[in-house]
């Protein structure tokens, strides 16, 4: 494991212990995660010089920097597998084995 302490921007420094691991980008590497940083921050920051520099300017970069594209959120639960534990038994994905589950119990 590696203990990891990352200053974001100002005001946003997150200590992670994980392994090296691409998986972490899907929380927050699209352009939503630029979307929520522009809420957080606003659309600028000031640098030590006292420059503004654009918020979105600095998300969009990094996730280049990082991804080579900016991907939406979309793209990133498009490919998680859904799990059984994922849903509800009641849940629209598992509807269909839960009827027949049903059935199964009024022939027994």
């Amino acid at each position: 494991m590696l203990q990891i302490t990352i200053q974001f921007m100002p005001g946003l420094t997150e200590v992670r212990t994980a392994k090296l691991d691409f998986r972490h980008r899907a929380l927050s590497h699209h352009a939503e995660g630029i979307a929520e940083a522009l809420a957080h921050f606003g659309p600028y920051i000031v640098n030590c010089r006292g420059v503004r520099i654009p918020v979105r300017r600095i998300g969009e970069q990094h996730i280049i920097e990082d991804l080579g594209i900016i991907p939406r959120l979309s793209d990133w639960f498009v490919l998680i597998k859904p799990e059984r534990w994922m849903s509800p038994p009641s849940h629209l994905l598992f509807r269909e084995e839960k009827l027949d589950n049903a059935h199964a119990d009024q022939r027994a």
